[in-house]
């Protein structure tokens, strides 16, 4: 079977997938732009997941969405813009440092690494060809890491396995 060549997220103004809808197909920087700033509540994801920002250009608190529906996005109406991950994500790889992980480098693929285990606390999303020197408000406290895997041979998107830092 092919991979889907169509990877979009639509974004709705209310909870369970109510109110004025948006359907993003490519990166939107600044939300403001489209007249959605600060007001996505709910999400439905096909294909290849997204990442949802606090702030306009990829800054602030990170929001990861896998393939699939999100009736309530936890922290509603604070997004401000957005983009898909668009690394290859088939054969992920991470070089974690220091025992407590204070900083990393993602050779291959895409991960989040969560403050708690079972994809509890905090987490933060750290992808192939970006510079994390510093892992920033979650540095040192990390207990939990996820790889993001595409199965291209069966055209499905999962998260992959997590295990414990400890």
């Amino acid at each position: 079977m092919a991979s889907n060549p169509v990877n979009k997220i639509f974004v709705y103004e209310h909870p369970d997938f109510q109110g004025v809808s948006r359907e993003f197909t490519e990166y939107c920087p600044d939300l403001r732009d489209v007249s959605f700033n600060d007001c996505i509540s709910s999400v439905k994801v096909i294909g290849q997941p997204w990442v949802l920002y606090e702030h306009p250009h990829c800054q602030g608190a990170q929001f990861y969405f896998e393939e699939g529906e999100c009736r309530s996005v936890e922290w509603h109406e604070v997004i401000s813009s957005l983009e898909q991950v668009k690394e290859d994500l088939t054969n992920p790889q991470i070089t974690l440092f220091n025992d407590m992980i204070s900083s990393c480098r993602v050779d291959r693929g895409a991960w989040v690494l969560y403050e708690h285990p079972n994809r509890g606390g905090r987490s933060i999303l750290v992808r192939a060809g970006r510079k994390f020197p510093s892992i920033g408000w979650i540095d040192n406290q990390v207990s939990w890491v996820l790889f993001i895997y595409w199965c291209t041979s069966c055209d499905l998107h999962k998260a992959g396995v997590i295990f414990p830092i400890c």
